[in-house]
This record gives C-alpha cells, sequence and structure tokens, in this order.
C-alpha cells in the first residue's frame, strides 16, 4: 500500500458511506450525508485511534465552498462520453497498477482496490462495451512490481540488482525499489483472459540487451503437478516455475527504428513470447522516447 488512503476511500464507497460529487452541490443532501458519515468517523477516531474528532461546521463549509468551486465541472459523464464516442470522437481513459493487482483477479489480497482490467474501464467510466474494438494489453519484456505478495518469478540478490539497475525499476508515487523477475507467460495469458486482450505493446526490451540468455516462465508447477493455467485463486505460494532459455542478443538497440534491424536473436525472442502468449505483438519499445517504439 502506498499509504495514500485510497484503501480507506474505496471502503467507504463499498460501505455507502462515502461522499460523491453531486453530494456537495446540494446543501441539504450534504448535511444530511456528512452528519451520518461523521457519526461513524468520529465513532472510529475517538474510539480507535484515540484522535480528535472532526467538527462539523468547519468541514460542512468546507466542502460547500468545494461544490461551487467544481459546479460548472460535474456532468452526467456516462451520457457525455457515450454521446460524443457516438459521434465518432476519442475518448482517453487513463488507469493505473496491473491485471496482478486488480482487487478480484489479482493475487489478493496483494493487490490495489479497484478493477485495474478492461471491465474496470468500462464500470468506471460508463461507457458501452460496444465501443471497444481494440484491448491493447501493456507488458514489460520482464515482470515487475512493488510491495508484497506472490511473484513466481522473481530474482533475488545480485541478478535482481543488475534487472532493476539496467531497467530504472523504482515505483513512481513512492521511490521504492522494484522486485523485478523473468517474463510470466501464465500472468499474461490470465491477463489476455480477463481484458479480452487483441495485442500485446512490449515495452523495455533493450533493458535485457545485456544477457547471454534470457529465461522466460513458460508454466507453473505445484507438487510435482504442472498447472493448467494462472490459478483462479491467485494461490501463488510454492509454486515451481518451469523455464525455457532463449540466447540473448548482447547488442545495444535503443538506435534501432524498425523491425527488421532488431537483431534476429531479439526478434526470435519477441515471436517466441507471442506464441506463447497467444495475442499478437504489435509494437515493441527500445526506449523511453515516443521515437523509440516500433510497431510491428
Amino acid at each position: 500500500t502506498t499509504k495514500r488512503g485510497i484503501g480507506i476511500c474505496y471502503g467507504d464507497k463499498t460501505m455507502r458511506i462515502g461522499l460523491r460529487a453531486g453530494d456537495v452541490l446540494h446543501a441539504d443532501r450534504l448535511r444530511d450525508r456528512l452528519g451520518h458519515i461523521l457519526e461513524i468517523k468520529n465513532y472510529e477516531l475517538k474510539n480507535l485511534y484515540r484522535l480528535p474528532e472532526v467538527e462539523f461546521n468547519a468541514l460542512y463549509e468546507d466542502l460547500l465552498a468545494f461544490g461551487n468551486e467544481i459546479r460548472g465541472m460535474v456532468k452526467n459523464t456516462s451520457l457525455l462520453l457515450n454521446e460524443n464516442l457516438a459521434k465518432g470522437k476519442t475518448v482517453l481513459l487513463e488507469g493505473a497498477q496491473g491485471t496482478g493487482l486488480d482487487i478480484d483477479f489479482g493475487t489478493y489480497p496483494y493487490v490495489t482496490s479497484s478493477n485495474t482490467t478492461t471491465g474496470g474501464a468500462i464500470a468506471g467510466s460508463g461507457i458501452d462495451f460496444r465501443f471497444l474494438k481494440t484491448v491493447t494489453g501493456i507488458s514489460k519484456a520482464y515482470v515487475s512490481r512493488v510491495g508484497e505478495g506472490p511473484f513466481p518469478t522473481e530474482l533475488f540478490g545480485a541478478e535482481v540488482e543488475k534487472l532493476r539497475e539496467l531497467g530504472h525499476e523504482y515505483g513512481a508515487t513512492t521511490g521504492r525499489p522494484r522486485r523485478c523477475g523473468w517474463f510470466d507467460v501464465e500472468l499474461v495469458r490470465h491477463a489476455a483472459r480477463v481484458n479480452g486482450l487483441t495485442e500485446i505493446a512490449l515495452t523495455k526490451i533493450d533493458v535485457l540487451s545485456a544477457y547471454d540468455t534470457i529465461k522466460i516462465g513458460v508454466g507453473y508447477k505445484r507438487g510435482g503437478e504442472k498447472l493448467p493455467a494462472f490459478p483462479t485463486d491467485g494461490y501463488l505460494e510454492g509454486v515451481e516455475v518451469v523455464y525455457e532459455e532463449m540466447p540473448g542478443w548482447k547488442k545495444e538497440i535503443g538506435h534501432v527504428l524498425k523491425y527488421s534491424d532488431l537483431p534476429p536473436e531479439c526478434c526470435k525472442y519477441i515471436r517466441r513470447l507471442e506464441e506463447l502468449c497467444e495475442v499478437p505483438i504489435k509494437l515493441v519499445s527500445v526506449g523511453p522516447g515516443r521515437e523509440h517504439t516500433i510497431p510491428l
């Protein structure tokens, strides 16, 4: 957790004690909602945390003032988005995290507080699913994560230090060092299923240029038996990863602008991932700039 209170806000939402944008636009409704919420929150503050209670009037006035500031920006967003999409306009939705951190389909309980999948984008925006034409899954050429939780292909010691430094893998919000490991096919196949991926954008493949050989996690075993897929219960503790090794290319590729100019070993690695994940790889990035994105 980032310690930013995001989980608490989602908890309030599902407990039906959260304030919505529309609530702060109506003085009487806000008074009733806030009074009910503070009864609960002040009890927790006083009895669980031994902290001072929140005074009603000051918070009420602050929220009314905030409501007046945002009044012109609060809209029926589902109607607005769908009407504009129907006119042929483009809507950009920005999400965060990845499928492995989805509250329902991730490695629960080591997950975030929302649905980070395609379904979450639809539910959160109110956009008609029929407007979706292409679903692009973005995956690094290896795996990383911040925080606790199972990580089957994780590297340790000098190996992880090398990959972390090559990929500059530090949390964007917290600055914490990311955990890193080899590409995990079952995790990506799981993401492809629950998101309905039509293509993959494979990023940071240039980071692997320093390796003589590159491992790919192609499957899981538990108790000596191969698992048919990513566990539906998300229970990954104790799984054994089945690896496949491929030769590296040992050449810097950050300057390459065309797929045909990539080293043959690099192309074979890309095509092998495509074959294993059963989703076409349509974009590859060899650096952080826009010019480093190569269409396939």
